[in-house]
């Protein structure tokens, strides 16, 4: 099975080529040549990202900015209630113009 980091490393190999060689760069990075063709073309996703997109309740950059938040936040010596995190998340995802509906 290929991780992602693998999938990007091709994926960024296809963009420095000028012009794309799907089969060989699928074959250097034991992918396969479909997949890779379909994520490099923005016409799949990884399952992260499916993830991500479609059964969190915050994007992966809300995520990563609200662990930060809570970080600081222990730094100082106040780590964050778990009520007050819940309410700082909630009122993300009320602001948050991606995640409406």
């Amino acid at each position: 099975m290929v991780n992602e980091s693998d999938n990007q490393k091709a994926i960024d190999d296809l963009d420095s080529q000028e012009a794309p060689n799907y089969s060989s760069t699928a074959r250097i990075f034991s992918i396969d040549r479909k997949t890779l063709q379909r994520r490099h073309q923005a016409m799949s996703r990884s399952i992260q990202q499916a993830h991500s997109e479609s059964l969190q309740l915050l994007t992966d950059a809300q995520e990563a900015a609200l662990i930060q938040h809570i970080n600081d936040l222990s730094d100082r010596g106040l780590p964050p209630h778990l009520n007050f995190s819940g309410i700082s998340c909630l009122g993300s995802l009320k602001s948050s113009p991606e995640r409406t509906g």
